[in-house]
């Protein structure tokens, strides 16, 4: 059911056609507007949506824009008389750097640094330029330069950091930075109330250039296929997590403990219907598992939502968040629970 005008949709449900021009979908509204005009840094969770330019494809078809970007009043229209509200809404003209600034930017700033995990989620119909904004540039690839028309969010998030890069394809965890051609499924444990994935590889990286090889070879990794919808389809979720660690200078006696926190970015498959995509056997079990864990994401996050409204009633204790139903959620509980913030990038 679609929300009333001006509210924040948990889980807006938008037609096809409507889709078509976004880059990506939400999961969950915050539980408080931004008073900011670049969408305030107090809030745990945000949520953002970007509207992508038409494709070459749909210019071709002389395809109409069904969606009207209302930045100033961060709000989108769709179909001239219903209105959604946002925590920040870019239109089709909105730079990488402007989306950045206003995403993950912030929240590195405001929140990583202090020892608060900061996540990242793209999130939304296939073909709809989720990896564009992650990644940027051509597809998957980065240049070795910070390129300000066409790096994503990766790029710019680089500072002397340990990453990781992993895919979750048909509920199974692979490597992508692994020497494996044919990297195992990865076992995921929990230790000391750390969720960890054994055998994963952590890269020490020092600049945008060495995150930008490591970019590249998991590129080569990751699942895609062509669909009806999308000609270079991913067919898998993939997380890419920072680490970082913030130790005080040897002279400094008064300094405060090590901090560490860790930035999550996740590039999401797209959410599909098989009709639509014209899926069938591989293609076809793939779109399920990638609904799956679409389907697990959103109740795990408005689970997440409605303890954070029900803090302190005796309520709360009724809701169980359902970490476990999938790998994706549960590679990502320590990120969406406990000390966090989150962007949902719509």
């Amino acid at each position: 059911m679609a929300p009333d005008s001006n509210e924040k949709p948990r889980m807006p449900r938008l037609s096809d056609s409507d889709a078509s021009t976004m880059s990506s979908s939400s999961t969950i509204a915050t539980n408080e507007s931004c008073s900011s005009s670049t969408c305030c840094s107090t809030q745990n969770i945000r949520v953002v949506t970007r509207i992508r330019p038409l494709s070459t494809k749909e210019i071709n078809e002389n395809s109409k824009e069904s969606v009207i970007a209302l930045e100033k009043t961060k709000m989108i229209q769709v179909a001239k008389n219903k209105d959604f509200a946002f925590d920040a809404v870019f239109g089709p003209n909105t730079t990488q750097r402007e989306v950045y600034e206003q995403t993950a930017g912030d929240m590195i700033r405001s929140n990583l640094f202090k020892g608060f995990n900061v996540t990242v989620l793209a999130y939304g119909q296939t073909g709809s330029g989720k990896t564009h904004t992650i990644f940027g540039g051509n597809g998957n690839m980065v240049t070795n330069i910070l390129n300000e028309e066409l790096d994503g969010i990766i790029p710019r998030a680089v500072h002397d950091v340990q990453m990781s890069y992993l895919e979750i394809y048909n509920e199974e965890a692979k490597d992508l930075l692994s020497k494996d051609a044919s990297p195992p499924d990865l076992q995921i444990r929990d230790c000391g109330g750390d969720v960890i994935v054994q055998n994963l590889s952590l890269h020490n990286v020092t600049s945008p250039m060495e995150v930008a090889s490591l970019m590249e070879s998991a590129a080569d990794k990751r699942s895609t296929a062509a669909t009806l919808m999308n000609a270079v389809s991913s067919r898998s979720h993939a997380i890419c997590t920072l680490h970082v660690r913030i130790a005080p200078l040897p002279d400094q006696a008064d300094a405060e403990e090590e901090i560490t926190a860790k930035l999550t970015l996740v590039d999401l498959a797209g959410s599909e219907r098989a009709k639509k995509t014209g899926a069938q056997g591989t293609r076809l079990k793939e779109g399920i598992n990638i609904n799956k864990g679409l389907f697990v994401l959103g109740q795990v996050v408005s689970s997440l939502a409605e303890l954070a409204q029900q803090t302190g009633s005796s309520d709360s204790s009724s809701i169980y968040v359902k970490y476990r139903d999938s790998k994706l959620t549960r590679l990502l509980q320590d990120s969406l629970g406990g000390e966090y913030s989150i962007v949902c990038i719509h």
